[in-house]
């Protein structure tokens, strides 16, 4: 299955005004900015150390 590649386009002396790209890579930049904007919004919560994640998602039925 050929994958799409991405596309620009130009102006008349050639620089690029636009892209296009295929849906999966779009969507996967909208999540990533998702992410960093709830990065930024938790930057200053206190952190929680490793052991104490594993705690809690035992304690929720997570196993690891």
């Amino acid at each position: 299955m050929p994958t799409a590649k991405i596309q620009f386009i130009v102006d008349s002396r050639g620089v690029k005004k636009a892209v296009i790209l295929p849906i999966l890579d779009y969507n996967r930049l909208l999540e990533d900015r998702h992410d960093r904007v709830v990065a930024a919004k938790r930057r200053d919560e206190e952190c929680v150390s490793l052991a104490e994640v594993r705690r809690r998602l035992q304690e929720d039925g997570f196993c690891l």
